[in-house]
């Protein structure tokens, strides 16, 4: 078999972000009222991402004729000290 390990690191940068802001009505529904009534509106806003993220990452494959498994492992790690983990296991066969 093939063994295939590689690792990468890397930055970036979102040029165009921001907190996301929305305004919305939730249907209010009234037994004494026929139909859907518009409820009380509310805001919403979601959390400020960081602009610059720190990102890594690890991958090992091992390969033979007819099968490959691979591991694979993602770390973010942002400006405001925010971090994000992902691993994937991975099965693929030819046929």
């Amino acid at each position: 078999f093939l063994l295939q390990p590689s690792a990468r690191i890397g930055y970036r940068f979102d040029l165009l972000n921001g907190a996301t802001k929305l305004r919305a009505a939730f249907a209010d529904i009234d037994a004494n009222t026929a139909g859907n009534q518009p409820g009380s509106p509310f805001s919403i806003q979601g959390p400020d991402p960081s602009r610059g993220n720190i990102v890594g990452g690890l991958n090992l494959n091992a390969t033979t004729d007819n099968w490959t498994i691979g591991l694979s492992y993602d770390f973010v790690r942002g400006s405001n000290n925010a971090t994000e983990q992902a691993g994937t296991l991975s099965l693929l066969g030819r046929i």
